[in-house]
């Protein structure tokens, strides 16, 4: 709750407009009122008041690994498997496409999508076609 408190104040002085003064005496008395409680609770730690805080710290570790490791996979997958020219380079070879064989959904709207790479070989007649990218 005291977190909440001070991200009340962040978001009234970031995205809301509120003046410092007025942010900070509305985020005053709402950290006052959970201090009041956190300070209240603390005592009751002993009494079986850790079972909260040490699911709370699961919680916590869970999402800082969560975010963490998870970075690295979010570069490798924003990086492009295969220059925009791979396209062209499909019309340039003449290959022949049959509708709707393959759909590839990409969240970049500037590379080509990781999966179009796993298959270059392409099929025409009796020749086969590699496509090099």
């Amino acid at each position: 709750m005291l977190m909440t408190s001070v991200l009340l104040f962040i978001a009234m002085r970031e995205f809301g407009g509120v003046e410092r003064a007025a942010a900070g005496a509305l985020a005053g008395l709402s950290l006052d009122w959970d201090a009041a409680f956190f300070l209240g609770q603390c005592c009751e730690i002993a009494e079986g008041g850790y079972v909260p805080l040490l699911l709370a710290g699961c919680v916590y570790f869970f999402m800082v690994v969560w975010h963490v490791e998870g970075r690295p996979y979010q570069a490798a997958c924003m990086r492009p498997s295969c220059d925009l020219e791979f396209m062209a380079k499909i019309e340039e070879a003449q290959v022949p496409r049959v509708p709707g064989t393959a759909v590839f959904l990409n969240a970049p709207r500037n590379a080509t999508p990781a999966g179009a790479g796993l298959a270059p070989q392409a099929q025409t007649g009796r020749s086969t076609k590699r496509l090099s990218y």
